[in-house]
């Protein structure tokens, strides 16, 4: 899991998305609440504009963090909410 998510984290960063969802997607197969690659799955979901996916991954970052949440991490999440027309969802 570990290799996965390096090297997604390292593919993000050369701008290669595409290939950096997949590798965070293997990643998350050996470890599914990993908090770093849920976080980065909603970013790079938010990057290609597809809201809804986007606010899945940051909602189970949301559940993997528990109460250790950060507000950062919760804005994220009701931004995207409310980027797909959720807004009651996003005002909880």
């Amino acid at each position: 899991a570990a290799k996965h998510a390096e090297m997604a984290k390292s593919l993000r960063q050369s701008g290669r998305f595409r290939e950096a969802i997949v590798e965070y997607g293997q990643a998350l197969e050996a470890r599914p609440n990993d908090l770093d690659a849920l976080t980065a799955l909603g970013d790079l979901f938010n990057v290609y504009n597809q809201p809804g996916k986007s606010a899945q991954y940051y909602a189970k970052a949301v559940a993997a963090a528990g109460p250790k949440a950060g507000d950062e991490l919760l804005v994220r999440l009701g931004n995207v909410l409310n980027k797909s027309g959720e807004v009651n969802k996003a005002i909880e």
